[in-house]
Parts: structure tokens; C-alpha cells; sequence
């Protein structure tokens, strides 16, 4: 039987609690101060969702017809923001993956964060994401940017949705779709939850691995 658990990011259509709660508050922080600037960071460890919830936020965003300016880390960042400018119509920045800015020099870290405030204040809201240590490191760098920042983190999620993730997973490749946890008991998928720390990329990763070896001894 085909391992359910290979792709381990969650899926869209996999309704986590904790990233919706953590959506609706990224939606009604950004819908509060359109156009008059912000920068949001979207807090979260690896696999703990935080690019699945820009996807969601995006459409979101779409739909009210506000502009989307998505900026890749590895192009020119700073001349790309710094051409931002402000219309009649809202504009949101979107910069995921922050974290990979963490190897650049100090200046041009300084440069960057100089020209997100000065951008900030001209009306252009600004959605990061990254973890808690680049967040901290970015501040200590700049600390105006660190005291602008309106921070939102990413709970780890229950057990109880832990258990539901691992089920529909689960479902995928039964005949019949049940509340059910087979192969795995539930001391092992508490242990699995335990492990990841209500991480769902963890936890998912260690799903497929002790899949594989139930499915090879069964």
C-alpha cells in the first residue's frame, strides 16, 4: 500500500486549527491598517506552516482586490523595495522565507531593513516570515524595525489535530474513509506528537517512517 505520509507538507485542504486561528488573525491585522503601512512577521519554526498560510492568505488578499507584489529572496530585494510606491489602490509586499537573509552582511541587512521601514511608512504593509531567532536577530540589527514590527506566531498544533491530520492521511489510501488511526495505536502516534513538539512537518516525516515499517512487517 502507497505511503500517505510522503508528502509532508500539510496540504491546503487539510483544515488545521491552529493555522486558521493563526490566518484570521494575519487577516484582520492586515485589514486594519490598509494603507497606512505595517510590517507584519509571520512567526513559525520549519514545517510549521507558515508558507502554506501565505498561499491562504494570498487568496484572501486576491479577492479583495488589493495588490500583490511577491518579492523572492535572491533577487535585488532592496531596489525592489525600495520601488515600491504607493497607489490609490492598497499594496501588500509578501517576502516569505526571510531566514535565508540571515548569511547576508550587516549593511546590507541594515540597507534592507532601512528601506522596509521608510516603505512602511509611506503606506506599503509588508507580510515576513520567518522564525523566531531571525526575528530577534533582525531587531537586535535594527532596533526601530524590531519595535515596528506587529509579530504573529504560529502555535503548535493539538493532538487532537494531530490525530485528524494522521487520519486523513490515513484515508487517502483506504477503500473506505474511517476514524481510524491502523496501522498505529495511540501510544505511538502520542509519541510521534511528543517527538515533533506539534510540528506538523515532524510530525508527518515520522508518520512515513514508521508507515514504512509497519507496511514491510505486516
Amino acid at each position: 500500500m502507497e505511503n500517505p505520509f510522503l508528502y509532508i507538507v500539510p496540504r491546503e485542504d487539510e483544515k488545521i486549527v491552529n493555522m486558521q486561528e493563526t490566518l484570521e488573525s494575519l487577516r484582520k491585522s492586515i485589514n486594519l491598517v490598509l494603507k497606512q503601512g505595517m510590517i507584519v512577521a509571520l512567526i513559525g519554526d520549519y514545517g510549521s506552516g507558515k508558507t502554506l498560510l501565505i498561499k491562504e492568505l494570498k487568496k484572501h488578499l486576491t479577492s479583495k482586490k488589493i495588490e500583490l507584489i511577491e518579492v523572492k529572496i535572491g533577487q535585488d530585494i532592496i531596489n525592489i523595495v525600495y520601488s515600491l510606491k504607493e497607489k490609490r489602490k492598497e499594496i501588500i509586499a509578501i517576502i516569505d522565507q526571510v531566514d535565508l537573509l540571515a548569511g547576508m552582511d550587516k549593511e546590507y541587512l541594515k540597507n534592507f531593513l532601512n528601506t522596509v521601514r521608510a516603505k512602511s511608512m509611506e503606506g506599503i504593509t509588508f507580510v515576513f516570515t520567518m522564525n523566531k531567532h531571525t526575528l530577534k536577530d533582525l531587531s537586535e540589527l535594527d532596533k526601530l524595525f524590531g519595535n515596528m514590527v506587529r509579530k504573529i506566531e504560529i502555535p503548535s498544533i493539538s493532538y487532537k489535530d494531530a490525530k485528524k491530520l494522521i487520519t486523513s492521511r490515513l484515508n487517502e489510501v483506504r477503500t473506505t474513509k474511517i476514524d481510524s488511526l491502523e496501522p498505529f495505536d495511540e501510544e505511538e502516534i502520542k509519541s510521534i506528537w511528543e517527538k515533533s513538539h506539534g510540528n506538523p512537518r515532524l510530525i508527518l516525516l515520522l508518520c512515513s517512517s514508521m508507515y514504512d515499517k509497519k507496511m514491510k512487517f505486516k
